[in-house]
């Protein structure tokens, strides 16, 4: 059996990866898309491809 270890992320590097993510599936930093969520700019669209993805490292916006 392998062991399986956790590695914790401080703010910054939590930010660093959310902004990853933003950029690798939604060609936008993370904070673009909070504003971007926030006013709605995916409510009425077809969903793109990797939103779901990236919402589930954004629970703030839930």
């Amino acid at each position: 059996m392998n062991d399986v270890t956790v590695d914790e992320l401080n703010a910054a590097e939590w930010a660093d990866q959310q902004d990853f993510v933003c950029r690798r599936f939604l060609d936008m930093s993370a904070d673009e898309f909070r504003m971007k969520f926030r006013d709605g700019a995916f409510d009425d669209v077809e969903v793109p491809d990797g939103l779901m993805v990236v919402l589930a490292l954004f629970p703030d916006l839930d």
